[in-house]
């Protein structure tokens, strides 16, 4: 991962609380409980695919979603010796399966659509030591 990418990720995450101080509080995205959990009616209004990662609703949805996704490959490798293919989760993929999910699902949470997907993405088998990662001394 370049630093770049780490930089593109931390902002993500600092942008997360809104746009500016100017923003209308009443129209900004404010998650409380991380933008997985925001409630898909209150993100249909903020995500806007054709901005891409200008937007910064787009930018923490993305970096949330593409990190969700990487520990639950982790998990998956580490308790199953199996994995899902990334790849295919760029910026464009992933904000048109929320924005898709979300019209169909006002009520629901990005957290549902990413959980449906890893269930149901294909795994592939792969030689994994358990104790491979070690996160502990």
């Amino acid at each position: 991962m370049t630093a770049r990418a780490v930089l593109v990720m931390v902002c993500a995450v600092l942008l997360a609380t809104g746009e500016s101080g100017n923003a209308d509080p009443q129209t900004t995205l404010r998650p409380r409980r991380g933008i997985g959990l925001t409630p898909c009616a209150r993100l249909l209004d903020q995500l806007q695919p054709r901005q891409g990662l200008t937007n910064s609703a787009n930018l923490a949805m993305v970096s949330w979603f593409q990190g969700y996704a990487s520990a639950a490959n982790i998990a998956l490798l580490d308790a199953r010796g199996m994995h899902f293919v990334l790849a295919e989760l760029d910026e464009s993929r992933i904000l048109s399966m929320i924005v898709s999910f979300c019209k169909a699902n006002p009520e629901r949470r990005p957290v549902e659509l990413i959980d449906s997907y890893i269930r149901d993405a294909p795994k592939h088998k792969v030689k994994w030591d358990s104790r491979q990662i070690k996160w502990h001394k």
